[in-house]
Parts: C-alpha cells; structure tokens; sequence
C-alpha cells in the first residue's frame, strides 16, 4: 500500500514483491527522491523488501549469507589497490575452499532473486603458464561460488585476475574494482615442478582414497626432485612427503629415504595412518620396554638382553642376587675346569687326562656357536629360541657384569661407556679374586707349596673363558653404522654417537688399550712361552700352569690351540665390522670360508692325539658350518614357512 502518513511525504507499507526486490524497484533509470521524506514499514520481498536496483558489480564476501555490503565509492582512489584474494595457492590445484562473490545492486544489496546470470574469473597476467579451468559459474540466490576451480601460474609469483560478467547495467562499478590479486606458493616437500610449471602433489592420483588401504603411493622429500619416486618395500607411502617405516624397519628421520632392517624385528612396530607422530621413524614397542635408534635401546627399568632383547628389572635386592648367582654359577665352572686340569696335569690314567681336554673343547664349541649365531642375519623367532642357551653360555661374562639397571636408576653415565670399562677390568677382578683364593688356601693349609703354580693355572684358564667376550665387547665399541643422516653411531648403544669427544676419550683410553693389552698381547705372550718352553712340556710344572692351552694335542702340534683362537678372533671381527646390507652377504660367506679352511685343517692335521677329540673337535666345526649355512637363506630375503621348518629341523638335530 501506498500511503501518506505525518510528516512524511509518502509510507510504503505491508508490499509483497514475489519475483525481485522492493517496493521500490528500478530497471533503468534510478527515480529521484529524498530518502527523508519515505517511509517504509512491514514490507516483504525476495530480497530488499524496501529498495531495490538493476545490477550494479560483483563482489567478493565471505559469508554466503550476507545480504549487504559495503561499496567503494564511484571515484576510485588514486592510492587504489586491487585486494589479494588468496595466498599461499600451489600451482595446478583446484581451490578446496570456496571462492564467493556476489550480484549486488547499487545500494549493495545481494540480488537473491539472480539464478541466471553468469560470471567468469579470467587471468590478466602475461605469464604464459597462467590459466583457469572451471572458472565460469551460474549464480545461485545471487551468489557465484568458484570453489573447485583450477587455478595455474609459475610458482612463487603473484597474478592479476578479474571477474567478468554480462548482466551489469552501463553505470556498473569502474573496471578496477573487478580486479583482484592471488599469490602463489613455491613447490613445496612432497611435490615435484612439473613442465607446466604445476606443483605436483606425489600420489595425488589416489590421495582421495582410504589411507588405510592406499599404503603404496609414490613420494618426494627434496625440493630438487623431478619426478616423483615410488615407495620402498619397507616403507609405508601416503603420498606427498609422508611416508614412514613398516613393521620391522626403522629410519632415522623425516629426511632420510634409508629404512634399515631392526636386528630384533618384533621391537619395530612401524607406523600406523592417522598417528603421525611415529611417521619419522616409526614407534617402538615401549610396552616391552624397547626404544631409542632401531628400537635397540631400553627404557628406564629394563636392561639389555642378548640379541637385542629388553628384559623388565627386577628389585635391587633380587638384580644383586642375580648377578650373584651367575657369579656363583661362573665360578663353579672356573674352578672344575682349573680342578680338572690340575688332576689332569698330575693324572696317570689317560683317559682321566683328557677329561679337561674335553671341557675345553666344549667351551671352544660353545663359544664359536654362539658367535655363528650372532650373524647380522634375519633369524626367525625359533631359531632364535633355539640359539638363547648357547648366548646364555658364550656371553657368561657379558650377564656378570649386566649393570644397566643399576646405571639407568641413578642416571649414571652412558651404560655403553661403563660397561667397556668394566670389560676391561674383568682379567683384573679375576687376578684379585685369584689371588685372594689361593692366599686363603695358603693360609688355611699353613703353607702350600704350589699356590704360585696353581695360581697361574687359573689365571690362564679364566682368561681362556672370558677372552672372546672381551674381544668382542672391545671391537663393539670401535664399530659404528650409518643410521642415514650421514654420523655414524655406535652399534652397542646407537644413542652415541661415534668419534664425539666423548666416545673417542673412551676409545683411546679404554677400548684400545683393552684391545692392545686383552686381545693381543695376552694371547701372543701365552704362545711365546709355549714355544721357548717346548721342550718342557711334558714336565708336572709345565702342564699344570698352562696344560690346558695344549694338553691332548699331538707334542708337534702343540700350538693348535693359537689357531682356534685366531679363528674365534676373526669370526668375532667380521661379525662386528661388516654389518651394513651389503656387507652381510660378505660377512655370511667369508664366516663360511674361514670354516670351510678349519674344516680342513682339521681334517689334514688331525692335531689331537685321540680319534674321540678329533672327531669331536670336527663334530663342532660342522655344526658351526651347518648354522652359518641355514643363515645364508636368510640374508635379505624371507623363506617360506615349510623351508623355515626344515632349517629349522636341521640345526635342532645338528646342535
């Protein structure tokens, strides 16, 4: 209704528009009044109930749901900017977003009753890269959404665009004012330039699917990369720069492309979607107390056990008793094989002679086992059930001294270096223990007249016992692998890191020394008075100091037993300094071939003066030969589980 109402010259009141807008509503020529003199009250419309004009400019809002906006003046501003719209675009996307504008008359007023008209984002720049695609849309109530448009320019730049449209009236808003900026990102991690200078997300062609089941997607982690890589077999990929390692691998980092293969394969757990926390380097089973490099360290309150293993610390009271009882246990076994060669070395009857010879063979097979065992190779979990005696035995001396409860309770210093020191100081415990003992029987039988004999007897044949572990502990703290960050770290405790000032302190000034004085010079000093007292070897003396380095040899071959250890010696040396990948296969093979060569040595020589000690001495051998010949097949490969079962059946009815 029309109406005049006070003072106001007219009212419009309780108008109903069904199809535009306003009760005042203009197509051509805007009518002239003085807003002063109107009234409007209770009127309806599909959009501006009151006033309403034609078409006037397309603007950029927000909010869909916006019904006015403000306008710039007619006049544009010498100062005027065209506004950047988006920022940080990669090259060759389509806008996950939305992009709204929207059809508003001259008073800003969104024209909710336009689903016609159509309008158009074209580019304005002079990059020959630059181009839309789907960039033309229909308004819908009035509103132009450009969401999903394909948007293309040379990475790192900005360009101009414009919104261009047919159903603005002649005195539509300046051309400027439809301008506006967009910037575009450089490629980033995860994509590659391509030659249409498009930023490639690696693995978008299914970065839509489940993530789940989509684990083998191709990646990129360099800015430099050209083409887009496919994913490791140990390796689960996401695409862009999201990969990370599966179960039983590990890596170092987000930057590295090395996934190493974790010598205990259960501590591995790899990485799961959706937890990206543990994409780097994949997670430990801390639930088992496993962490740190390769999930080869222990948490606090777990110490390490062999072959990598975590074992949950008991109380300080029953870790004392512990170690107590092995102690006890290694003691026991000391003094029956210094009881034997002693009775050995004064006995008549010869088959009670050889008795030690026996003991001494056994411990030789134990040991050389054990290392056979230890190969950098991909045990299944039976064969290393199957290996866990001989590791409880070979490493007797390494459980004595098994302080990394102790140690990580009182947040001591690195147990790594520790425990070398105290490697290193078992030939001395062992020389004060010794000592201690046989002053005690001195004392006891007032004067016994061969303590100095006897005491030598078990300095020899302790330092037979714990020399490979020393060995090889010693050679541990020297070997380092390269995790793939480009440092090395040391293989017992991959936490350090090799050749810092510290671990070279601890090199110089303990694990050599150890290695120079253990490892060398004891042995070789032991052969020296073998040789210059090979005419004396048969005196009661003689044999009961150092009987047990050659006693059932034959008297030409007295020096046998330097050869045994020289064959522990290099085993323990390739099984620490060949472990990388491709070292493996070397490492495995040459173990092989140095067996092969005692084999036959034994074979030619037969050194012992038994047939029973020569076969049994060549018994131990084959079944070393045997263990390193099942390892082969597990180098770099996985078997079947009928084929594990069989080598499985082989080692048990061989050991």
């Amino acid at each position: 209704a029309l109406q005049k109402s006070g003072d106001k010259l007219l009212t419009f009141i309780r108008n109903r528009a069904k199809i535009t807008g306003g009760s005042i509503s203009w197509l051509d020529v805007e009518p002239e009044f003085n807003s002063v003199d109107l009234e409007f009250a209770q009127n309806t419309a599909l959009y501006a109930a009151d006033l309403s004009g034609v078409p006037y400019a397309v603007v950029h809002i927000s909010d869909p749901q916006v019904t006015k906006v403000d306008l710039l003046p007619k006049e544009v501003p010498v100062d005027y900017m065209p506004p950047q719209l988006l920022s940080n675009l990669r090259s060759g996307q389509r806008l996950e977003d939305p992009l709204y504008f929207a059809m508003v008359d001259i008073y800003g007023q969104v024209i909710k009753s336009d689903k016609s008209s159509a309008a158009e984002i074209v580019y304005d720049g002079d990059d020959e890269y630059g181009s839309l695609i789907d960039a033309r849309r229909v308004a819908q109530d009035g509103i132009f959404d450009f969401g999903n448009m394909y948007l293309k320019l040379t990475p790192d730049t900005q360009g101009m665009f414009s919104i261009h449209t047919q159903a603005l009236s002649e005195s539509s808003y300046p051309d400027i004012y439809q301008s506006f900026e967009m910037a575009f990102r450089n490629c980033q991690r995860g994509e590659i330039l391509t030659a249409l200078h498009e930023c490639y997300p690696c693995g978008s062609d299914i970065l839509d699917g489940d993530p789940g089941s989509l684990e083998d997607r191709s990646y990129s982690l360099s800015l430099t990369d050209t083409d887009c890589h496919s994913c490791p077999e140990e390796a689960i990929c996401w695409g862009g720069d999201r990969l990370a390692p599966r179960e039983g691998y590990w890596r170092i980092d987000s930057e590295s492309t090395t996934f190493l293969s974790c010598p205990n394969v259960g501590a591995c757990l790899g990485a799961e979607p959706g937890n990206e926390a543990h994409w780097p380097s994949g997670s430990c089973d801390d639930k088992n107390g496993y962490d740190g490099p390769l999930c080869t360290g222990c948490l606090k309150g777990y110490a390490q056990g062999p072959r990598n293993t975590c074992t949950k610390c008991p109380s300080l009271v029953v870790s004392v008793l512990r170690s107590m009882f092995i102690l006890a246990l290694v003691l026991f076994f000391i003094g029956l094989i210094v009881g034997t060669s002693l009775k050995s070395a004064k006995s008549t009857n010869e088959k009670r002679s050889y008795l030690n010879v026996y003991l001494r063979i056994f411990t030789n097979y134990i040991q050389l086992v054990s290392l056979t065992s230890t190969l950098e190779v991909r045990w299944p979990e039976e064969f290393k059930e199957l290996f866990f005696v001989q590791d409880q035995m070979g490493s007797i001396s390494e459980q004595v001294i098994a302080v990394d409860c102790f140690l990580k309770d009182n947040d001591a210093t690195n147990v790594a270096f520790v425990k070398i020191l105290l490697v290193n100081l078992i030939p001395v415990f062992l020389l004060i223990l010794s000592v201690i003992f046989w002053s005690g029987v001195y004392v006891f039988k007032k004067g016994h007249e061969h303590v100095q004999r006897d005491l030598v007897s078990t300095l020899v044949i302790m330092f037979f016992l714990v020399h490979p572990s020393i060995t090889k502990q010693n050679f541990l703290f020297l070997s380092c692998r390269n995790l793939g960050d480009g440092n090395t770290y040391l293989v017992p405790d991959l936490s350090v890191q090799c050749w810092d000032s510290e671990h070279l302190k601890w090199a110089i000034f303990v694990a050599l020394p150890g290695i120079i004085l253990w490892v060398i010079i004891a042995p070789v000093v032991a052969v020296v008075i073998l040789f210059n007292r090979k005419n004396q070897l048969d005196e009661l003396d003689m044999k009961a100091k150092f009987g047990f380095l050659y006693s059932g040899f034959k008297p030409r071959l007295f020096f046998w037993e330097a050869f045994i250890m020289l064959r522990k010696l290099i085993i323990t040396c390739l099984i620490v300094f060949l472990r990388t990948a491709m070292e493996r296969q070397m490492q495995v093979l040459l173990c092989f071939a140095l067996l092969i060569l005692a084999y036959y040595g034994q074979q030619r020589y037969l050194p012992y003066a038994e047939i029973p000690l020569n076969s049994l001495e060549t018994r131990s051998i084959i079944v070393a030969m045997i263990t390193i010949y099942c390892g082969l097949y597990f180098v770099g490969q996985k078997l079947d589980k009928s084929s594990e079962i069989l080598l499985f059946l082989l080692l048990i009815l061989t050991n």
